[in-house]
């Protein structure tokens, strides 16, 4: 699939802003652990109160090439990737989203710092994917 043809499937009004998955990471990345002022989506959403996965994966998608192919896209955010394949595979979420928790929940008892694009995180989120 071509990213045009993605940002209008993620366009359509049916699809959320987020789905319950996608809104968990989301909270949890951008909750205690992360401090992101200068996070230029977030601020393009109006602020983080307004901020949703269905914003941030049509604003991403459209700072590439509308032509190239999707797969070929490196995504390195774990909730946009949750969302991703929730709304477009139609995949069931729930267990990798609770892998990854798990791993930011564990982080947090051991007062371990961690990233936004924490390998670990990213691969836990891709695992399984073939792609869309």
């Amino acid at each position: 699939m071509i990213i045009r043809d993605l940002i209008k499937v993620i366009e359509n009004k049916e699809n959320p802003k987020d789905t319950i998955n996608s809104k968990k990471i989301f909270d949890v990345e951008e909750g205690n652990h992360f401090k992101y002022d200068n996070r230029e989506w977030i601020n393009e959403a109006g602020g983080l109160a307004k901020a949703n996965q269905k914003f941030h994966s049509i604003n991403f998608l459209k700072t590439k090439d509308v032509e190239e192919n999707y797969t070929g896209l490196n995504l390195r955010n774990p909730a946009l990737i949750i969302y991703l394949r929730e709304v477009i595979n139609n995949e069931d979420m729930s267990d990798i989203t609770n892998e990854i928790l798990d791993v930011y929940s564990n982080r947090s008892e051991n007062n371990e710092k961690y990233e936004i694009n924490d390998s670990e995180v990213i691969s836990i989120a891709k695992k399984g994917w073939k792609g869309l």
